[in-house]
């Protein structure tokens, strides 16, 4: 079911409209000379969540973009007139002791993922940038110290 107009509830996914208390600060980004104007800001807690804000999308003709980490010099996550979803409070991680497959949601960033696999003895092969979030890292940001030369 699509979040009320300007819904937010502490710990809760939220659908900021231009007119929302909470829309400026949801269409921040790392650069802060960007000052993108989507047409509304979903932030995602849970799988739900993004479905809630597809639908709302799919209701009111709108495309959609993605806002994981934030970290984008660009901006491209937070595009005018579409509907952002802002996946950065999806952080859950876990790493399989069997098989040693590691999952982790979109929102979480290097410093997190560090911290959480260093304790079990493991690394990911990433930049150096801690506040790059996973899907930056995936899609190919960042060179670190296990960079290949």
């Amino acid at each position: 079911m699509p979040l009320a107009r300007g819904q937010a509830v502490a710990g809760k996914s939220s659908l900021h409209l231009p007119e929302s208390a909470g829309y400026i600060q949801a269409c921040t980004l790392f650069n802060s000379r960007l000052k993108p104007k989507p047409a509304a800001v979903q932030t995602c807690l849970t799988e739900d969540d993004v479905i809630s804000g597809i639908q709302w999308a799919r209701e009111n003709k709108k495309t959609i973009s993605i806002k994981s980490g934030g970290h984008c010099f660009e901006g491209y996550c937070m595009a005018d007139g579409s509907l952002s979803l802002d996946l950065s409070g999806m952080k859950q991680m876990s790493l399989d002791p069997k098989t040693q497959i590691f999952s982790v949601e979109p929102g979480a960033k290097l410093q997190q993922i560090n911290h959480f696999l260093l304790a079990k003895g493991r690394v990911l092969p990433a930049g150096s940038c801690e506040g790059v979030g996973i899907s930056g890292l995936t899609l190919g940001g960042g060179y670190g110290l296990l960079a290949k030369q």
